[in-house]
This record gives C-alpha cells, structure tokens and sequence, in this order.
C-alpha cells in the first residue's frame, strides 16, 4: 500500500475520533429553570469561586453533567460554568423532572 493511501486512511481515522469525541463533549444530560429569584453561574463549583454572570429567576440553562456535592456543571447563555442545583428545577433529556439532590426522582 502506497504512502498516500496510508495517509489518508490514518487522517480519516482521526477526524472520525475527533468528532466522536466532540460529539460526546456537547452532550448534555438535560435543562434546568432557576428557581431563586437570581443565580450565580460560577467559575467552579464552590461559593468561593468567581462569579460569571447571573440567571434570573425562571431562566433556563443547559446541564451538562452532575459535578458532585449538589453542583451541576451548566450552559447559560454562551457561557460555561456551576451552579448549585439547590435554586435549579432539573429535567433530564428523557423528560423526567428531578429534584437536586442527587437527581431524585420528583413524586
């Protein structure tokens, strides 16, 4: 097999893995509503962190992962930061509507 037909083959095998990969970073978990009257979007979990921007009351963010401790890694607006899940209403991708804590089922 000559050189450029290996080139390509391995070029091609790293843009698949590439998108793959991308793919799985964009995949969110599902939305959330703030339900305080404003929310801090911090830089990191934690009350010590610096604070990005603030949500108002009812604005809708996008979840991105559970970050542990009642933090949840979140999108609002263009911005990528944490929020506690304390002042969030969660629903997940499949349409269940979760309480912070640990995605509790809401019943």
């Amino acid at each position: 097999m000559n050189f450029k037909v290996k080139l390509v083959r391995f070029l091609t095998a790293i843009g698949l893995a590439l998108a793959m990969c991308t793919g799985v970073a964009f995949a969110s978990i599902g939305s959330a509503a703030v339900t305080a009257d404003s929310l801090r979007l911090r830089s990191e979990a934690g009350t010590d962190s610096e604070t990005l921007d603030m949500a108002p009351k009812g604005a809708e963010v996008t979840v991105e992962e559970d970050a542990g401790d009642g933090w949840y890694k979140v999108t609002y607006g263009d911005t990528e930061g944490y929020m506690s899940g304390e002042w969030l209403k969660i629903t997940l991708a499949d349409g269940t509507v979760c309480r912070p804590a640990g995605l509790e089922l809401l019943g």
